[in-house]
């Protein structure tokens, strides 16, 4: 019994390894397909309006039918803006936390990899997923800001890290941050306004984020 309870934990190992290798080389894989795209938004002179989707979006994307004509409809709202095309983005740590919550809860969610979140985005419109730089000077902010437990989510705990990685990219690359979490739009206000020199309560500064199912 001992050695037939040692071969299953052994064959559990192996397993696990074989899916995080899967894994990894699937997301190499689309970032290699997706860079060619992203080098001709960043060539001069093509300017884009930015969005970036934090994970309770894209579950709504997922899971709601609905979810894409609301987000377009609400974009179209919005012609003040002033820029087109949008590029959809997000971090590749939102959509491995997208996966692993969908793993949790849901007995088909194996069937899903990153490759299949990626191209579900991609119905949007033009979409990239980009590596969180951990050396960068926005990852340390966020690291920074998230010891310091200065900001409450939705669910009365302090914003997650990975939340605060969507913070500070948000405003080192003038994105428009995509969320439905209270708590995060109100720490991005704060924190735009912070440092653009104005007070945390002052409305002088457009906030780089928007709810969009509330129209």
């Amino acid at each position: 019994a001992k050695e037939k309870k040692a071969r299953r934990k052994e064959e559990a190992k192996k397993k696990a390894k074989e899916v995080k290798e899967k894994k990894a080389r699937r997301k190499e894989e689309a970032k290699k397909e997706q860079e060619a795209m992203w080098k001709r938004w960043q060539e001069p002179p093509v300017e884009c309006c930015k969005l970036l989707l934090d994970t309770n979006i894209i579950k709504d994307i997922w899971n709601i039918p609905q979810a894409r004509d609301r987000l377009r409809n609400y974009l179209k709202k919005k012609p003040f803006w002033g820029i087109d095309p949008v590029l959809y983005l997000t971090l590749d740590r939102v959509i491995d936390e997208f996966i692993d919550e969908r793993t949790r809860r849901s007995l088909d969610a194996e069937d899903q990899d990153y490759n299949d979140v990626c191209r579900n985005l991609s119905s949007l419109g033009t979409f990239q997923d980009f590596e969180l730089e951990t050396r960068s000077e926005y990852a340390r902010r966020a690291e920074e800001l998230f010891n310091k437990e200065k900001y409450i989510g939705n669910d009365g705990k302090i914003i997650a890290l990975v939340d605060c990685y969507l913070l500070e990219y948000a405003i080192e690359y003038s994105c428009k941050l995509v969320t439905r979490d209270e708590g995060l739009i109100n720490a991005t206000k704060k924190e735009i306004r912070l440092r653009s020199g104005e007070s945390e309560s002052t409305e002088g500064t457009s906030p780089g984020v928007f709810k969009p199912w509330r129209t």
